[in-house]
Protein backbone atom coordinates (compact mmCIF):
# COMPACT_ATOMS: atom_id res chain seq x y z
CA UNK A 1 0.00 0.00 0.00
CA UNK A 2 1.50 3.36 -1.03
CA UNK A 3 0.57 6.75 -0.34
CA UNK A 4 0.72 8.02 -3.86
CA UNK A 5 -0.13 5.62 -6.21
CA UNK A 6 -0.42 7.94 -9.35
CA UNK A 7 3.09 10.50 -9.14
CA UNK A 8 1.27 13.04 -11.00
CA UNK A 9 -1.83 13.25 -8.95
CA UNK A 10 -0.17 16.11 -7.30
CA UNK A 11 -0.21 18.18 -10.31
CA UNK A 12 -3.46 17.43 -11.70
CA UNK A 13 -4.79 19.17 -8.67
CA UNK A 14 -5.57 23.06 -8.05
CA UNK A 15 -3.56 24.92 -5.55
CA UNK A 16 -6.28 25.16 -3.21
CA UNK A 17 -6.72 21.44 -3.19
CA UNK A 18 -2.33 21.27 -3.17
CA UNK A 19 -2.45 23.21 -0.03
CA UNK A 20 -5.08 21.27 2.01
CA UNK A 21 -3.29 18.03 1.28
CA UNK A 22 -0.01 19.43 2.33
CA UNK A 23 -0.96 21.13 5.65
CA UNK A 24 -2.45 17.34 6.34
CA UNK A 25 0.61 15.73 5.28
CA UNK A 26 2.24 18.08 8.21
CA UNK A 27 0.00 17.01 10.78
CA UNK A 28 -0.11 13.31 9.67
CA UNK A 29 3.77 13.92 9.81
CA UNK A 30 3.80 15.68 13.29
CA UNK A 31 1.89 13.21 14.67
CA UNK A 32 4.35 10.11 13.65
CA UNK A 33 7.56 12.34 14.08
CA UNK A 34 6.72 14.10 17.34
CA UNK A 35 3.61 13.29 19.36
CA UNK A 36 4.54 9.52 18.77
CA UNK A 37 7.33 9.99 21.60
CA UNK A 38 4.92 11.27 24.04
CA UNK A 39 4.51 8.53 26.41
CA UNK A 40 1.12 6.80 26.93
CA UNK A 41 0.02 8.03 29.75
CA UNK A 42 0.22 11.59 28.20
CA UNK A 43 -0.80 10.90 24.92
CA UNK A 44 -4.73 11.89 25.74
CA UNK A 45 -3.88 15.39 27.40
CA UNK A 46 -1.43 15.87 24.63
CA UNK A 47 -3.80 14.78 22.47
CA UNK A 48 -6.64 17.61 23.58
CA UNK A 49 -4.15 20.11 23.23
CA UNK A 50 -2.67 18.91 19.85
CA UNK A 51 -6.91 19.39 18.38
CA UNK A 52 -7.05 22.43 20.20
CA UNK A 53 -4.31 24.13 17.84
CA UNK A 54 -5.11 22.10 14.69
CA UNK A 55 -8.72 23.49 15.29
CA UNK A 56 -7.80 26.87 15.70
CA UNK A 57 -9.05 26.92 19.21
CA UNK A 58 -5.91 28.86 20.90
CA UNK A 59 -5.69 32.39 21.23
CA UNK A 60 -3.47 32.86 18.60
CA UNK A 61 -3.42 35.32 15.79
CA UNK A 62 -6.18 35.04 12.92
CA UNK A 63 -3.41 33.61 10.09
CA UNK A 64 -2.54 30.46 13.07
CA UNK A 65 -6.32 29.77 13.78
CA UNK A 66 -7.24 27.83 10.63
CA UNK A 67 -9.26 24.17 11.58
CA UNK A 68 -7.02 21.43 9.76
CA UNK A 69 -8.42 18.38 11.62
CA UNK A 70 -11.54 16.79 9.98
CA UNK A 71 -14.38 15.77 12.29
CA UNK A 72 -13.45 11.74 12.27
CA UNK A 73 -10.83 13.12 14.99
CA UNK A 74 -13.42 13.84 17.35
CA UNK A 75 -14.28 9.87 17.60
CA UNK A 76 -10.71 9.34 18.60
CA UNK A 77 -7.24 10.50 19.30
CA UNK A 78 -4.61 11.70 16.56
CA UNK A 79 -3.11 8.47 17.21
CA UNK A 80 -6.34 6.86 15.89
CA UNK A 81 -5.86 8.02 12.45
CA UNK A 82 -4.21 6.95 9.03
CA UNK A 83 -3.93 10.17 6.17
CA UNK A 84 -4.03 8.64 2.84
CA UNK A 85 -3.25 12.23 0.38
CA UNK A 86 -4.20 10.28 -3.08
CA UNK A 87 -8.13 10.08 -1.71
CA UNK A 88 -7.57 13.30 0.94
CA UNK A 89 -8.61 10.93 3.42
CA UNK A 90 -8.50 10.01 6.94
CA UNK A 91 -9.04 6.68 7.79
CA UNK A 92 -9.49 4.60 11.12
CA UNK A 93 -6.40 2.14 11.15
CA UNK A 94 -8.21 -0.99 12.20
CA UNK A 95 -10.22 -0.34 8.75
CA UNK A 96 -7.37 -1.17 6.83
CA UNK A 97 -7.61 -4.39 8.17
CA UNK A 98 -9.92 -7.40 6.45
CA UNK A 99 -12.02 -8.31 9.17
CA UNK A 100 -12.83 -11.25 8.27
CA UNK A 101 -9.33 -12.68 8.03
CA UNK A 102 -8.82 -11.07 11.30
CA UNK A 103 -6.94 -13.37 13.99
CA UNK A 104 -7.87 -16.48 11.82
CA UNK A 105 -4.78 -18.72 12.24
CA UNK A 106 -4.63 -22.39 11.69
CA UNK A 107 -5.79 -25.08 14.38
CA UNK A 108 -2.25 -26.40 14.72
CA UNK A 109 -0.82 -22.59 14.76
CA UNK A 110 2.22 -22.87 17.28
CA UNK A 111 1.98 -20.25 20.16
CA UNK A 112 5.35 -18.65 19.10
CA UNK A 113 3.64 -17.58 15.85
CA UNK A 114 1.01 -16.07 16.36
CA UNK A 115 0.47 -11.95 16.02
CA UNK A 116 -2.08 -10.74 17.06
CA UNK A 117 -4.01 -7.89 15.26
CA UNK A 118 -4.05 -4.81 16.98
CA UNK A 119 -4.30 -0.89 16.26
CA UNK A 120 -0.55 -0.78 17.27
CA UNK A 121 0.41 -3.81 14.93
CA UNK A 122 -1.54 -2.16 12.24
CA UNK A 123 0.17 1.42 12.81
CA UNK A 124 3.53 -0.11 12.99
CA UNK A 125 3.11 -2.54 9.90
CA UNK A 126 1.89 0.52 8.15
CA UNK A 127 5.12 2.42 8.60
CA UNK A 128 7.18 -0.13 7.99
CA UNK A 129 6.12 -1.23 4.81
CA UNK A 130 5.52 2.08 3.89
CA UNK A 131 9.13 3.10 4.82
CA UNK A 132 10.98 0.00 3.39
CA UNK A 133 9.07 0.96 -0.33
CA UNK A 134 10.53 4.34 0.31
CA UNK A 135 13.56 3.22 1.16
CA UNK A 136 13.69 5.05 4.40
Amino acid sequence: MTVFDNENYITTLDKKAVHVIIETCFVFASVWSLCCTINTEYRRPFDQQFKKICNGELDLPKKLTKKILPTSFDRGTIYDYVYFPDKNEWKHWMDLVNKEQLDNFPKNTQVQDIIVTTIDTVRYSFLQEFFIQHEI
